[in-house]
């Protein structure tokens, strides 16, 4: 079968991860033609690959008549099917779709408003929050299903030799933890409250001998600055900024946080950290809390509560049997979400679209 990918954007967090998948589809058996627009990451990491790539900017994607490339695009592949994905693909995917009579999966990888998703033949959420939430919205819940995000594990095995050369430049002395969170620093994505957990937890016995690492860069950095400053933790906390390669940093870290205190949709920076093998403290807030099972493969804690987040530290610092526990189970769930597995799901749904034979589930 012949898939046509179409995603609106260009610098996409999950974009390598999401081209491995398309490599693995390949082979087993699907043909895939990706659209997207010119330059920046997308279109750079697929000329590395072997998938087919087709350039086109669309000015107007709430007008998706006027997007004459992507309609060009769409006739010279002739696909069986199109997978859009965001808001402003599935919007311009699934109107062409239903135009050209040619069945549309949309990948629904966020919070978002559902009258962009209304033409599509099926909507892949991913993870049951994000479904939960379209069906809450009035999207018809027999044309959902849930396909998880995918994470090339093998790239994340950890590498003592880089984590080693990590904690020398960051000047970590061997007998610190280093405790490490990631993500972009924007409102809900609770650094501010990690920040403040973190400073209680400093003060305590197992606090004193650790630092905490905040990879990103955002519109709150400025606030975020200031707070470390208000807190008087200059000296414990390192803000090194956005990074390409996240995998180093994580091999030379001892915990991971994901503190978000609002809905998150699946969690990325969260799976990465338990590929990398750390065991990790994460907000329920949703995608975190399918990703984690708590006790088992980390440590789950209430949304927006600092003593928690708190608690949770002390316990992991305290604790280096359980921490170890914790990471290797982590890195085993994080397997779930391999490549190979998520590829399979996806062409097994491909193919139950297309057996159907329905361009739309009414």
């Amino acid at each position: 079968m012949k898939v046509l990918h179409y995603v609106n954007e260009n610098s996409l967090s999950w974009g390598r991860s999401w081209v491995s998948l398309l490599e693995r589809l390949e082979k087993i058996g699907v043909e895939n033609v990706v659209v997207c627009k010119s330059g920046k990451t997308l279109s750079g990491i697929l000329q590395q690959s072997n998938i087919r790539c087709i350039k086109a900017d669309v000015l107007f994607a709430d007008l998706p008549a006027t997007a004459y490339k992507f309609a060009q695009a769409l006739r010279s592949a002739a696909p069986h099917l199109i997978h859009t994905r965001l808001s402003s693909g599935a919007r311009i995917g699934g109107w062409w779709g239903r135009k050209l009579g040619i069945p549309v999966l949309s990948t629904l990888d966020k919070f978002a408003k559902i009258k962009y998703y209304r033409d599509c033949t099926l909507l892949a959420a991913c993870s049951e929050a994000v479904r939960r939430d379209a069906i809450d919205k009035g999207f018809p819940r027999g044309r959902t299903t849930v396909i998880y995000n995918s994470l090339d594990c093998p790239r994340y095995r950890p590498n003592e030799a880089a984590g080693q050369e990590t904690r020398k430049k960051l000047k970590i002395p061997s007998d610190w933890l280093l405790l490490t969170a990631a993500g972009r620093f924007d409102e809900g994505k609770g650094f501010e409250l990690l920040l403040r957990s973190y400073k209680n937890f400093s003060l305590t016995e197992a606090g004193r001998r650790t630092k905490l690492l905040l990879l990103g860069d955002g519109p709150y950095r400025d606030r975020l600055e200031k707070l470390v400053l208000e807190l008087d933790m200059a000296e414990k906390v390192i803000m090194p900024g956005f990074v390409e390669d996240v995998r180093p940093w994580l091999w030379g870290s001892d915990i991971f946080v994901f503190p978000s205190d609002r809905p998150d949709a699946f969690g990325l920076s969260l799976l990465e950290a338990m590929a990398a093998g750390l065991p990790v403290v994460a907000s329920d807030c949703g995608g975190p809390g399918e990703l984690v099972k708590d006790g088992n493969s980390g440590l789950l804690v209430p949304p927006g509560n600092e003593s928690a987040i708190c608690t949770a530290l002390l316990k992991l610092a305290s604790n280096p049997a359980l921490r170890t526990s914790l990471a290797e189970k982590a890195a085993l769930r994080a397997g779930d979400f391999s490549v190979d597995s998520v590829a399979a799901a996806t062409a097994d749904c491909y193919r139950k679209i297309l057996s159907d034979g329905n361009v739309r589930y009414e």
